[in-house]
């Protein structure tokens, strides 16, 4: 622990610090004023909400629904049927 107290220099440890802090020393060359005026984004619209959902309506859900079950229903029908006349 001693030993850690008394390295002067922390780029032996990790020497990622140096380039740390040379972004610092050139990020603190900027000076801003109180009065300067900093805008990170600016957005062109007023965000609004959609007038119309955009999820499928109910209706094409059962419509789907009923026509896959019928589908399923009849393979499974006749693959049940092939088995048992081919045994």
């Amino acid at each position: 622990m001693e030993i850690l107290k008394n390295i002067k220099d922390l780029a032996i440890i990790n020497p990622n610090i140096n380039n740390v802090e040379s972004k610092l020393r050139i990020l603190e060359q900027f000076k801003l004023n109180d009065d300067s005026l900093i805008i990170p984004y600016k957005l062109q619209m007023k965000p609004t909400f959609p007038h119309e959902k955009s999820k499928p309506s109910t209706l094409i859900i059962i419509v789907l629904g009923c026509f896959l079950g019928g589908i399923f229903g009849i393979v499974f029908v006749l693959i049940r049927n092939f088995r048992q006349n081919n045994i």
